[in-house]
């Protein structure tokens, strides 16, 4: 009994401290777009560069296979993050973009699943056009409450080619593109994963979308069943408490009753 009451003390704190932290993350560099934050983790052996380093000194870039003018010229096509990791051959970009198509799609992540589907049929005719071959079948993946499409992508021969991973959605008539490359024609696992624990570790913050909608649900969702949960050990320690005090008791009336007798 006194290792069951342990245990529930033990998890009670655990759930408190749980319902406290069980949404923070990690974040290393983060960019805004108007009242939107965008943020993600990389691994140490990333150099980078934001929008925000465009009026850093040339010396800035000099670890980087890109110079300050062509950083530059990337910033004002709307690149946010560039981040290289020379030695392993591999690049990670994040763009916003606003053109004809994705004005006229708004906002991707409440589309039903047919609209989807053609949405997605669309960008990747867009890639086969520009002689990109599909390594895998387009999906959609959750990130953050939003929906984004996956496209694996290779381009050039097995020889001479590279392959790229394009994770994009659409909110606010803005098209938010997350670009993972390597000079890998086929992605080994390595790389894969690589690229799978930085898209894991990406927030987004887009005030007034439906994806912000959405997530809200889901935390408030997830808070009521921290709180239910948390509701459920206090009464089990309750009922702990009250039935060894009813037990002993019971327990010292017998032994009263017995000396009587």
């Amino acid at each position: 009994m006194k290792f069951f009451k342990s245990f529930l003390v033990v998890f009670s704190l655990f759930l408190i401290v749980f319902s406290n932290c069980v949404f923070a993350s990690s974040e290393r560099i983060s960019v805004t777009y108007d009242e939107n934050k965008i943020s993600l983790t990389l691994p140490d052996n990333y150099t980078y560069y934001t929008n925000e380093d465009v009026d850093k000194n040339s010396d800035y870039f000099s670890n980087m296979p890109i110079d300050k003018n062509d950083a530059i010229k990337k910033i004002s096509d709307g690149t946010f993050i560039d981040a290289f990791d020379e030695k392993d051959g591999r690049q990670i970009t994040f763009k916003i973009s606003s053109d004809s198509f994705s004005q006229k799609i708004g906002n991707f992540t409440p589309m039903d699943e047919n609209d989807k589907k053609s949405v997605i049929k669309t960008l990747r005719s867009t890639f086969k056009k520009n002689n990109q071959d599909s390594l895998s079948e387009p999906q959609i993946i959750e990130i953050d409450g939003y929906d984004f499409m996956e496209f694996n992508c290779r381009v050039g021969d097995g020889n001479t080619g590279y392959s790229y991973k394009s994770i994009i959605t659409i909110a606010g008539g803005n098209c938010y593109e997350f670009m993972f490359f390597s000079n890998l024609s086929v992605p080994d696992d390595e790389t894969t994963n690589d690229f799978n624990d930085i898209i894991n570790s990406i927030s987004l913050k887009m005030k007034g979308e439906t994806g912000e909608i959405v997530k809200s649900v889901v935390l408030s969702i997830v808070s009521i069943i921290v709180i239910i949960v948390a509701a459920i050990v206090v009464i089990l320690m309750i009922y702990s408490l009250v039935r060894e005090f009813i037990n002993k008791r019971n327990h010292n009336e017998k032994v009263r009753l017995k000396k009587r007798d």
